[in-house]
């Protein structure tokens, strides 16, 4: 390091510049101090904050024959809306293995919201001057919901638990009960699943539980929604929020595990649909579509795959549906009907026979009838048949930018909601180009509008904003409605 050079001006008495000289040697060696003791915090700091941590797993040993009973004293996170018109929480008998218990007002509707893929790579996106919480604030100013639910990948790369700790504040800053389901990215940072639970579960309003430790996954959960019966007085569970981890990727099929469509849509079947979409017939079906046909992605996927038929192996053109991500697994099956009929039968113990509640479940991956919907509907445009297309209740501008990220294979979780006849809404996210909700075989399946720009979304911006799933009379979902906010779409 070279000497510090002083020099005596010829007018300063020597007095003076000596004082100067002891400053400047005073302040040089004070700013070295300092960047040394910055240097030695950054040295502790930094590894404490970003050193993996791993949370408890769940105490929770689940079994089948595990039998739901009323216990009044059971009491757990119990949330109502005062005169004011505010969420508090208060104390009721809550439902047994239910991550908590939601009231619902006899005279109005039950609104649940839902946020999805808001893929924070900071705890600063989540600051109240950014784009996710400003969407979020102004979905929820509009739809003043009862329940916020989150579809996965709040958060990824290294501070993912800082992320999640300044996500609960925000929302606890709205004073609404919120909950999630993990995504693919969540645990990719400095924390595993079950320490983010840990996390979030110091927040007052935030709704969670890690689930049974040998069902897959962690976060299986079910919120119930109760109504106080005018004639008996008594409480009945009208909706059940299931709440699912739908895994990771990195799964590798083998050719009996996976879906190949061989009637797959063609690029003459696409310009069918445009010329057909555009026809005065269509107008009022298609009204809120914006969804550009010719950029239909599964016709990239159109492919000659070597498959076994007949015990040959052939070439055969097809469509492969599917990546490599996970399918929602047989345990978690189990479990799921176990949760419904575990509900209807506490609803008979109250007074209530033969009553399955409705039920809404949440998770991040899709399954294949996500796919198998989309082109159903594209059928329906291709044939001109409006009332095929007003059976699925399109909602939202029906887009499908990219090809469905599911696994390949089927675990039979869709016909496993169909036969129980409870469940009558999925939302997912995962795939954040993909904002279409269609009814398909009696369930409707919605892609929840991505929130935010992080990771990737829409070149033009008109892909942001969140999910309104409306529940009325009986606790029977009554619409859904997808909430669209296009302060930063690009203007044309």
């Amino acid at each position: 390091m070279k000497s510090l050079k002083l020099c005596k001006k010829p007018n300063d008495s020597w007095e003076a510049y000596e004082r100067k000289s002891q400053v400047k040697r005073i302040t040089f060696m004070s700013c070295i101090s300092l960047l040394v003791v910055l240097c030695i915090i950054t040295a502790i700091v930094v590894p404490v904050e970003f050193a993996t941590r791993l949370g408890e797993e769940s105490e929770l040993m689940w079994s089948e024959d595990m039998e739901f009973s009323i216990k009044y004293t059971d009491w757990k996170k119990d949330y109502a809306k005062d005169a004011k018109g505010e969420q508090t929480l208060h104390m009721s008998y809550n439902t047994p293995y239910a991550a908590a218990t939601l009231r619902k007002d006899p005279n109005k509707d039950f609104v649940i919201v839902n946020f999805t893929d808001t893929q924070a790579y900071l705890p600063s996106d989540f600051s109240k001057t950014g784009m996710i919480y400003k969407t979020m604030k102004k979905v929820i100013d509009q739809t003043h919901p009862d329940l916020i639910t989150f579809s996965g990948d709040q958060a990824w790369f290294p501070p993912t638990r800082q992320s999640y700790a300044k996500l609960a504040k925000i929302m606890d800053g709205f004073k609404i009960p919120w909950t999630y389901v993990f995504g693919n990215h969540d645990h990719e940072g400095n924390c595993d699943r079950n320490y983010l639970i840990e996390v979030t579960q110091k927040s007052k309003y935030c709704i969670i539980d890690k689930g049974p430790r040998n069902v897959m996954g962690v976060g299986n959960c079910f919120i119930n929604i109760v109504e106080r019966q005018p004639d008996s007085g008594r409480d009945k569970i009208v909706h059940t929020v299931i709440l699912l981890d739908s895994g990771d990727s990195g799964y590798h099929y083998s050719e009996d595990q996976t879906y190949f469509d061989d009637d797959y849509i063609t690029e003459d079947d696409i310009k069918e649909i445009e010329i057909n979409a555009k026809s005065d017939i269509m107008k009022n079906a298609l009204a809120d579509c914006t969804m550009d046909f010719s950029k239909y992605p599964y016709l990239e996927e159109i492919d000659d795959v070597e498959r076994t038929i007949d015990g040959e192996k052939q070439e055969v053109e097809c469509v492969k549906v599917g990546k490599t991500y996970a399918a929602l697994d047989y345990t978690q099956m189990d479990w799921y009907k176990w949760v419904l009929n575990g509900n209807k039968a506490l609803n008979a113990l109250n007074g209530f026979e033969d009553s399955m509640p409705e039920s809404t479940c949440i998770f991040h991956i899709a399954f294949n009838e996500f796919y198998d919907a989309y082109k159903l509907w594209l059928r329906a445009i291709q044939n001109s048949d409006v009332a095929a297309i007003e059976a699925m209740q399109p909602e939202g501008r029906m887009r499908m930018g990219e090809i469905i990220g599911s696994g390949t294979y089927n675990t039979g979780m869709f016909d496993l909601m169909k036969n129980l006849g409870s469940t009558k809404n999925v939302i997912i996210g995962h795939d954040h180009v993909n904002d279409f909700s269609l009814v398909y075989e009696g369930i409707r399946l919605t892609y929840g509008v991505k929130t935010g720009s992080k990771c990737y979304w829409t070149k033009d911006g008109t892909m942001n904003g969140g999910t309104k799933l409306t529940i009325g009379a009986d606790g029977n979902a009554t619409s859904l409605k997808q909430i669209y906010i296009d302060d930063y779409a690009k203007k044309k």
